[in-house]
């Protein structure tokens, strides 16, 4: 019978003579943490058990720079995900958020007040009620509200 023979692309070894797959004798995970140290930005690679690959949020970013609506991502409802929005400078203006629903399902809209200032986080809500747009109302306010976003 031929000797078993160690496919590098997996952690199952393989008959030559019926490449048939064979269960590898392995312990402490030593395959899965050779592989696992192969990907790139992997955190703890030696490890077995508390190896993990670290995960980045990517987005769009616009600027809002007008005190008209302006629309972030299609333009249509489900079709964006608002991760979040910054705003650098306190408001001198109100922010109003449309595009969501109140809790009947009835589209609403969520507004910012005056002499707000951070960060806020909408945890990559879809816009369920209609076009997602902002308007901030005072022409003050141009260009200090970040709007972090992605499509669906």
């Amino acid at each position: 019978m031929a000797e078993p023979v160690i496919n590098p692309a997996s952690s199952v070894q393989q008959d030559s003579s019926t490449n048939l797959p064979t269960p590898q004798k392995q312990t402490s995970n030593a395959a899965w943490v050779l592989e696992q140290g192969n990907i790139t930005g992997l955190r703890n690679p030696s490890s077995g058990t508390n190896a993990y690959l670290p995960v980045r949020q990517e987005c769009n970013l616009s600027i809002i720079s007008k005190t008209t609506a302006v629309t972030i991502g299609g333009g249509a409802a489900n079709d964006t995900h608002l991760m979040g929005l910054y705003i650098h400078t306190a408001l001198t203006g109100t922010c109003a958020i449309t595009g969501f629903a109140d809790s009947d399902g009835t589209a609403q809209t969520y507004t910012i007040p005056a002499g707000v200032v951070g960060e806020f986080d909408f945890k990559g809500a879809i816009n369920s009620a209609g076009a997602l747009t902002i308007t901030c109302s005072n022409a003050g306010d141009d260009n200090k509200v970040a709007v972090f976003w992605r499509p669906v």
